[in-house]
Order: C-alpha cells, then structure tokens, then sequence
C-alpha cells in the first residue's frame, strides 16, 4: 500500500497536536476549578450553566484576572468587570451580564483566612497563566490544521458526511484517512467512507424489538396496533443452543471415526 502523501502527514501531526493541546486545557481547566472549590465558590457559581462552569470561556479568564480572590471582587464596578467582557470579545449582553456578575460576586460565602486567601489567589493566577496559554495554543492549531486539511484534495469528500467538519474529519478522529480515497481510484474507497457510517447508524435488532413492542403499547388509540415482535424466552434459547452443539460435535466425532 502506498504512503500517506505530504500533505496527508501534515494534517496528522497538526490534528495530533491539536488533540494534545486540548486535553492539556482541560487538565488546566479542571485543576483551577478544583482551587476555586476551596475559596472562591462564589465565582463557579456566577459563571456556572446549569451544572457546568466553562473557565475556559475568555469572559470567565478576563474576569477571574480582575478579581482572583473574593476580597478583590467586592472592589469590582459594573463598569470595569464591563470593560473586561468587552476586552474578552463579547459583543451583545455586556450590561446585562455585567450587573448579574457584579451581583452573583459578592453573595456572601464562607471565607478563608485573610493570608490564606490571598496565598490561593496568587496560586489561581498561576493556574490561570497556564490556563490562558493552552487556550492560545488549542486555537492556534486548530486554526492551522483546519487551515491545511482544507488544501487536500479529499476535503469536499469526506465533510460532506454528517458530523465531520474541518476539524471533525481529520486523521485523528475520522475512520476515513484523508489519502484512502486517492488510492487505487477502483470504489473501495468509497465502499469503505459509506461502511464505517452505515454500520454506525444501523439500529440493533434490540432496538428495533423495543420499538416495535412501545408502537403496540403506547401508539394513539385512533390508529391501527402493529403486531408485537416476541422473542422466545432466555430457557429456551439455552436449550436450542445446546442442541446445535451437541449435533456439531457427534458429526465431528462421526468425521473422525471414518477418517
């Protein structure tokens, strides 16, 4: 089989890179979240979204800049906690989100010591350094492997499949390599593309069992049932199953004594 063109390990290395790059903002993420959790409860919950605190979010890094610790942020003005979501790239909602912010900051909470305190700020803005750096580089090099698997001649092809985009169909994360398609030119190649998606998306017998038994049961009463696909009980299947076998084993038995 061929190798990979240029072009093809290119997007590799880039799409590898941007993998790591990811998880290495998400372990900064969570172990600044596990920091705030001891002092700073307040600020998780101002940003938090149901039950999920995006602190990789710019307006959650330009916030937390501002006001590492909760001593900080009773200090902070609508005005200024405005400015830094302007700075961060907002673009509606400012006012709004400022004052909710300016109100969620300061519920009152249990607090640390004083020196505490000010000692696990100083450790969060060292945790948000790191934090603002992989956010750089994940974006960086999603940029570039975007950038690059947009040059390849396969690109059309394989994001014209649901679900794959630039970054979703690259040689890390599609089933499909980008050069599978430019090899041999004979319909394997697209063969290939529509099993590893097929095979995806093809419901189990089990479901459809399941399905067929709830149209029968919860279906409107103004409509005709459809008759329920029974299977025959676990007993049973055990028994037939162990009949084939002994079956297969006397006709191989059978073939060696003959033999």
């Amino acid at each position: 089989m061929p190798a990979d063109s240029e072009l093809a390990q290119a997007v590799a290395v880039l799409a590898r890179a941007t993998q790591d790059a990811i998880w290495r903002r998400t372990k900064a993420a969570q172990e600044l979240r596990s920091l705030l959790r001891e002092y700073y409860p307040s600020f998780l919950a101002a940003f938090a979204k149901g039950t999920v605190t995006n602190l990789a979010s710019p307006e959650a890094r330009a916030v937390l800049a501002l006001a590492p610790t909760p001593t900080a942020a009773s200090r902070l003005t609508r005005t200024r906690i405005a400015t830094a979501l302007r700075r961060a790239g907002r673009k509606r909602g400012i006012d709004a989100l400022a004052a909710q912010l300016h109100q969620a900051l300061r519920i009152d909470q249990l607090r640390q010591p004083p020196l505490v305190e000010d000692a696990l700020g100083r450790q969060a803005t060292a945790l948000l350094a790191t934090l603002d750096a992989e956010c750089v580089n994940a974006d960086q090099l999603g940029e570039a492997t975007a950038e690059a698997f947009r040059r390849h001649p396969d690109h059309q092809i394989i994001t014209s499949f649901p679900g794959l985009g630039d970054l979703t169909g690259d040689p890390s994360s599609s089933p499909v390599q980008p050069d599978d398609a430019c090899r041999g030119r004979s319909g394997n190649s697209a063969k290939l593309l529509v099993n590893n998606f097929s095979t995806e998306a093809r419901p189990s017998p089990r479901a459809l069992r399941t399905s067929a038994t709830l149209a029968t049961t919860t279906g409107p009463p103004d409509r005709r049932a459809r008759p329920r696909v029974d299977t025959p009980p676990a007993s049973s299947r055990r028994t037939e199953q162990r009949v084939r076998t002994r079956r297969s084993l006397t006709c191989r038995s059978d073939h060696v004594a003959n033999f």
